[in-house]
């Protein structure tokens, strides 16, 4: 039973490596352990051992540590690629259509609950596909990066960019009425250069649950997305948002 305990230590370092650690967390998990063996080499006389067999055990114990943190530092590594992946679009690094679906059903769900409003504005770009055509795919991604980039710095932290696919973007406004979103919309409105040197230019639908009546978050998007199919019937380049609110008497 003494020898069994005696490996304890070792059982507790490895087990380390189970769990999907960072380096902070381990080192406040394995430094105790580490202080604890250090003792007797610093002072064997008050612990009757022999200053080898101390160093030896503490330096098997380090070495168990640092695999063992390797292992677990790794396995944190693999799970937050594999959540990237989910749920970050990797060209562009906004959300991807998967959690962006789920993003809305729950800022739609809180804004109902709370009565809040909630605007959504789908945005396509004018004019890609005459970008990959012309210029190819690759000048096609690098602004598409762009645009991306570009939108993310004009948000409020509040809100959220999420790529709908290909060409198309969905902005996420919470707390913002249909006439605010709007305004904030034109007044930040990337300046973005095609490769051939003219400006890049967006078609813009939106909508806002309150205003537009809209009682589930499918509808939404739906609607969003038809008011920008209207902008580009339109001649493009504009945006076309909901009705004003009526007024109160």
């Amino acid at each position: 039973m003494a020898n069994g305990y005696a490996f304890l230590p070792f059982m507790i370092m490895a087990g380390l490596s189970i769990f999907p650690l960072t380096a902070r967390e381990l080192s406040a998990l394995a430094l105790p352990l580490l202080v604890v063996f250090a003792i007797p080499v610093v002072d064997h006389d008050a612990f009757m051992m022999p200053t080898l067999d101390a160093a030896a055990i503490l330096w098997l114990l380090a070495l168990v540590g640092a695999v063992g943190g390797l292992s677990a530092i790794s396995q944190l590594q693999i799970l937050r690629s594999l959540f990237a992946t989910s749920v970050i679009d990797p060209l562009t690094g906004a959300l991807n259509r998967g959690s962006g679906n789920e993003l809305i059903a729950l800022q739609f769900a809180l804004a109902q609950r709370h009565g809040y409003p909630l605007t959504l504005a789908f945005v396509d770009l004018d004019d890609f596909k005459r970008v990959n055509d012309t210029a190819g795919h690759e000048n096609g991604d690098r602004l598409l990066k762009e645009a991306a980039q570009a939108w993310h710095a004009t948000l409020r932290k509040s809100d959220a960019l999420l790529r709908w696919g290909g060409e198309e973007f969905v902005l996420v406004l919470p707390y913002t009425d249909c006439q605010r979103a709007d305004h904030l919309i034109r007044h930040r409105l990337p300046a973005l250069p095609r490769p051939d040197g003219t400006p890049l230019t967006f078609s813009i639908g939106i909508t806002e649950w309150r205003a537009d009546g809209v009682t589930h978050w499918q509808a939404l998007v739906a609607l969003a997305d038809k008011r920008m199919y209207q902008a580009k019937a339109q001649g493009k380049n504009r945006i076309v948002a909901c009705a004003p609110e009526p007024s109160k008497n």
